[in-house]
């Protein structure tokens, strides 16, 4: 049985965060990409969920990292939590 899409995404997601999250400037872009395609799939609730759990993990890593800019970022993920909100509370 092939993996569902969800998980499959946020694999791939997660892979991707582990490669770039050393560097501030990849960071920042695989952030920014992350949270475009959880809008973009925003109305697959599977796909939705294993993409917000991939951002939140990104956000509460970023409370250690190196970058003074970035650890306060950490927060923004402490406060994820749940995952049950409007698309108009993500975009904010």
């Amino acid at each position: 049985r092939d993996a569902e899409p969800g998980a499959l995404a946020a694999e791939r997601a997660t892979a991707r965060w582990h490669e770039q999250r050393d560097s501030k400037t990849c960071c920042m872009r695989c952030l920014v990409e992350l949270a475009q395609q959880v809008e973009r799939d925003w109305d697959d609730e599977r796909l939705r969920l294993a993409l917000l759990a991939v951002f939140r993990q990104a956000l509460l890593d970023l409370g250690e990292s190196r970058h003074a800019e970035l650890r306060w970022m950490g927060v923004l993920g402490r406060k994820m939590k749940k995952f049950e909100f409007p698309l108009h509370h993500f975009l904010n």
